[in-house]
């Protein structure tokens, strides 16, 4: 239990700021629980390789920035096959007009570059959200790294801190 200087009101350890007043509470560093990262907060790593295992967190982390970019890479595909199709639908659209003379005209000029337009705007959007689904991707895998060094270092922490005090 921390006893606030402000108020004296007893507070949980850990906690930052009084439950009483709202004042900060001050920490001591030698009594941050480092096992709070760790996989399971009642085992304390054993050996310097129980330090380095991944975490729960960390896989969960990596699976979810494949799923991601997996669900990018559909997207793409679906986006450039609607490109096509709505390309294709809009080139060989015939537009009538009427003519000077007053007869109606069917035109089919041009129908290889509105289909080449129409298909790059596709291809630009379909570029662009891969590309965020990339970064996404790229963030989530830099958290689980984060993450796991993270862990691994308050383990190694904790781990040399408590073989130092039995010898």
């Amino acid at each position: 239990m921390a006893k606030c200087k402000q108020c004296g009101k007893e507070n949980e350890s850990g906690t930052k700021f009084c439950i009483g007043c709202g004042g900060r509470l001050e920490t001591d560093s030698s009594s941050i629980n480092l096992s709070l990262l760790s996989e399971n907060n009642n085992e304390s790593a054993k050996t310097i390789d129980d330090c380095l295992k991944t975490t729960t967190v960390t896989k969960q982390l990596s699976s979810l920035a494949y799923t991601i970019e997996r669900v990018g890479k559909v997207l793409f595909i679906l986006i450039i096959l609607a490109g096509l199709v709505i390309s294709y639908d809009v080139a060989t659209a015939e537009t009538i007009s009427v003519n000077s003379k007053g007869v109606a005209v069917s035109s089919h000029s041009f129908k290889g570059l509105v289909f080449a337009g129409s298909f790059f705007v596709y291809l630009i959007y379909a570029s662009i959200e891969y590309y965020a689904y990339k970064i996404i991707t790229a963030l989530l895998s830099s958290l689980a790294s984060i993450v796991h060094n993270t862990g691994v270092s308050a383990r190694i922490t904790e781990y040399m801190a408590r073989n130092n005090n039995e010898s």
